[in-house]
């Protein structure tokens, strides 16, 4: 069903139903029991390790789908094909593009962002915490691939050991890619691994940057940038998680959500918007709840009174009267876009 509406705006699509492992493939027991357990998707996540098969690009980037770029990713991809290119230029990435300022190498393959909000239960080391999986940049290479694969299939792993008795655990899905990623580059991959800022790339925004028992600073820096107070203007991407789902309409109160969440919603609408105004010559909303962030596409069935301050998108008799809805995106027909193309 969607295949066609993305090729229609330009996209070229690839898909694929084959998972690089199943579960069954994998030898060590205590993995096979918990890589369903310790995040959102079992074994499927690893799925994303498909971007190491597309050789036919010097560069490919998995994004989750609850990710928007919102600049292009030329300095990026430039500092990735020339690691050497001068920071005093504008063909390469400035060193506050990068944690701890470390530069990649001509061997560096796989750009990233870690998840320091989640930490560890078990460690206060931040190179065991996990890789943020809603964002891999790398340069695809199948020999490489199928290293990981092998590995996935053979590694042990244990809820407090971690990876091979190394760490790596202790998070959100540290069974899964999260985990997986940052064991595998660190101990059998060193120095390939970049880690991007994570308050530019893949930003998650509403996170503090500090412990909240010590108010040091999660990645064991003296002085932590806050990503909470950037500009919408210095992000190149974003990822929905802690500012939570446009698609969810939710209340976003500033003591609980910075303003920059509100201008990532925005962002998101304004994609959509443009889609169908633009692309699809539909009419768009012009009023609706908290238009100035969700430009319409929240709405309440029945008129345009003020909301309550929840989010509810089921219906049934026991639910409140009043809700918001999100105005579902409608794809056009294949006759349609046959005729537009």
């Amino acid at each position: 069903e969607c295949v066609p509406a993305l090729e229609s705006v330009g996209w070229t699509t690839f898909v694929e139903n084959k998972l690089p492992v199943e579960k069954d493939q994998i030898v060590d027991d205590e993995l096979r029991d918990n890589v369903d357990k310790l995040g959102c998707c079992g074994v499927k996540e690893f799925m994303k390790l498909k971007v190491y098969t597309m050789e036919d690009h010097p560069i490919a980037v998995h994004l989750d789908t609850d990710a928007l770029i919102l600049q292009p990713m030329d300095l990026l991809y430039n500092t990735m094909l020339a690691p050497g290119s001068s920071t005093g230029t504008t063909k390469a990435l400035s060193d506050d593009h990068l944690m701890f300022h470390k530069r990649p190498t001509n061997i560096s393959d796989f750009f990233f962002t870690r998840d320091y909000h989640q930490g560890s239960k078990w460690t206060d080391d931040p190179s065991q915490y996990g890789v943020q999986g809603g964002f891999l940049a790398v340069k695809p290479n199948r020999t490489m691939y199928q290293e990981l694969i092998a590995r996935l299939k053979n590694e042990t792993f244990g809820r407090h050991r971690g990876w091979s008795g190394m760490g790596h655990s202790g998070f959100w899905g540290a069974s899964q890619i999260q985990g997986f990623l940052s064991y595998v580059y660190k101990h059998h991959y060193p120095g390939r691994a970049v880690e991007l800022n994570r308050c530019i790339y893949n930003a998650m925004i509403n996170d503090s940057p500090y412990h909240k028992r010590t108010g040091v600073c999660l990645t064991k820096e003296n002085e932590c940038q806050d990503c909470r107070t950037m500009d919408i203007e210095s992000l190149t991407s974003v990822h929905l998680t802690t500012c939570r789902k446009p698609w969810h309409c939710p209340f976003l109160p500033l003591k609980q959500y910075p303003k920059l969440c509100r201008d990532a919603h925005r962002a998101w609408f304004q994609v959509r918007q443009d889609l169908e105004k633009n692309t699809w010559k539909r009419s768009v909303p012009q009023d609706g709840w908290r238009y100035e962030w969700t430009l319409g596409y929240c709405q309440r069935p029945g008129g345009m009174a003020k909301l309550l301050a929840i989010t509810n998108l089921t219906t049934g008799p026991n639910q409140p009267k009043n809700r918001r809805q999100y105005v579902p995106l409608l794809l056009p027909s294949s006759t349609s876009m046959e005729k537009r193309t």
